[in-house]
């Protein structure tokens, strides 16, 4: 009986969500020079982003903290903490680019998204842009602050829920 018991375990947490990328728990300081800086790129489905501290600390001129480039469906960040502190520059916490096409079935929830410099030069919070289309986005339970423009830009109301966000 006793050696049952050893044979069972929980799986990893990796397999929680099978065919999905998962960014966990990472401490990402964007440090550099140049024209962009990206604290983190991501391309594809079934995204998961959560846990992580992204800092800028850099000299670029622009900059996201995460980039979602052609992200087409299925993405979630969450519980994220996007901090802008370099001069200068522009760019946004979360990005959002589709080229083509929808993207759709987006959860961000639960992130802090803020500049805390005396002079902010983060523009947004959120930014989407692109030739395609967003559809069902949720922005629920994050805070934003100091963004220069507006905390969110670019998604069309009609297809976007905002819940408990605090500014």
């Amino acid at each position: 009986l006793f050696f049952f018991f050893l044979m069972i375990r929980r799986p990893p947490r990796s397999t929680l969500f099978p065919y999905t990328t998962l960014f966990r728990s990472n401490r990402i300081y964007v440090v550099g020079t140049g024209t962009d800086a990206q604290g983190m790129y991501v391309a594809g489905d079934d995204v998961i982003i959560a846990n992580n501290i992204i800092g800028f600390d850099s000299t670029s001129t622009s900059g996201h903290g995460i980039l979602l480039y052609n992200a087409r469906k299925n993405i979630i960040i969450t519980n994220n903490t996007i901090k802008n502190s370099h001069d200068p520059g522009d760019g946004s916490a979360i990005r959002l680019v589709t080229p083509a096409g929808t993207t759709e079935h987006i959860q961000i929830f639960g992130n802090q998204l803020y500049d805390d410099q005396e002079t902010p030069t983060q523009e947004y919070g959120i930014y989407a842009n692109g030739a395609g289309s967003f559809s069902d986005i949720q922005v629920a339970g994050s805070y934003f602050a100091g963004n220069q423009t507006a905390d969110v830009s670019g998604l069309p109301t009609s297809s976007v829920r905002f819940d408990s966000n605090i500014n």
